[in-house]
Order: structure tokens, then C-alpha cells, then sequence
């Protein structure tokens, strides 16, 4: 009997396949990660606050979740349902100040609708 072969994440032959969900997808660090997972044909979960049309050629298995702000813990887990992973990609903008946009003041909101999940 033979071991089995898990795949690692450095495996080059069967790379890891996880659905991660994106917050700050619409920025530019959030849209040169999905060009990432658009090139490996690897849904994700693109988690915006405004702009969902700049999410485009999404591979197949992803979607857009409109989140107006961070504090509406609804809203957030329901946007990290399915995902394996959450990665913060946000950059700094005119709107970057409002308190409902500010990571800092509302970590514990978007770590309680994680847990949720």
C-alpha cells in the first residue's frame, strides 16, 4: 500500500485551489491579485464597497459582493460564505477615512462574520 500525495501549495503538478474572498477587489492592489487567480482560471470572491464593474472575466465559480460598509456583519458573511481564505488587499483613497470603510475600527465585525461562516 502506497502513501497518498497531498498537494502543497509549492506542488507545481496540483497546486492548492482555494476560493478566497477578496476585500478591497475594486483597488488596484486588490485588482492585480485577480489577475493572479483570473490567469490560473481560479474563482474568487471579489468584496467591494463600490465599483463592482470593474471586476470583470471572472472564472467561473466567482462572484461580486457589494458591501457597502464594514460594519454590516451580514452582509460581510454572507460574502465570505464559501471561501477558504480572506485576504485584505485595501490601498488608501479619498473615501479611505469614512469611518464605515476603516479596517481599524471595525476588525472585530469582520472577524465576528468570519467566524460566522
Amino acid at each position: 500500500m502506497s502513501a497518498m500525495k497531498m498537494p502543497f501549495a509549492d506542488d507545481p503538478i496540483r497546486p492548492l485551489r482555494h476560493h478566497i474572498a477578496v476585500i478591497g477587489a475594486a483597488g488596484g492592489l486588490g485588482q492585480g491579485f485577480l489577475d493572479v487567480r483570473r490567469a490560473e482560471g481560479i474563482g474568487f470572491t471579489a468584496i467591494v464597497r463600490s465599483r463592482p464593474e470593474r471586476i470583470t472575466n471572472a472564472p467561473r465559480g466567482s462572484q461580486i459582493a457589494v458591501v457597502p460598509s464594514f460594519t454590516d456583519c451580514t452582509l460581510l458573511g454572507e460574502a465570505f460564505s464559501g471561501a477558504n481564505a480572506v485576504l485584505i488587499v485595501l490601498g488608501v483613497t479619498s473615501s479611505s477615512h469614512d469611518c464605515s470603510a476603516l479596517l481599524s475600527a471595525n476588525m472585530a465585525t469582520v472577524e465576528e462574520a468570519m467566524l460566522v461562516v
